[in-house]
């Protein structure tokens, strides 16, 4: 039984070892003549910015709901109406960017 169990403690430290992945980082722009396939788009997308709202209403119903049983606001929902149109997409030789 306990060869057993040394077996099997050598063998989750093999695949536990081999479990870490590498990160690669390169210098500026490195990455671009390693891998060509990655290039510097020429053109701009559109800037589409998101409607304006009122912080300060905001924070007020926070503080009106602070203490009762009411999950943390962490963020602001907004209706828009953006499609896949309203960007910029390149063809490349395998698929679209």
């Amino acid at each position: 039984m306990k060869k057993i169990i040394i077996i099997l403690l050598i063998l989750s430290k093999v695949v536990i070892s081999f479990a870490q992945v590498n990160t690669k980082s390169y210098d500026k722009n490195k990455a671009f003549e390693i891998y060509p396939n990655f290039k510097i788009s020429q053109k701009k997308s559109p800037v589409l910015k998101m409607p304006k709202f009122d912080i300060a209403a905001m924070l007020e119903e926070d503080e009106a709901v602070k203490g009762m049983d009411v999950p943390f606001r962490f963020g602001k929902g907004f209706d828009v109406n953006y499609t896949l149109k309203d960007g910029h997409w390149e063809n490349i030789e395998r698929g679209e960017i």
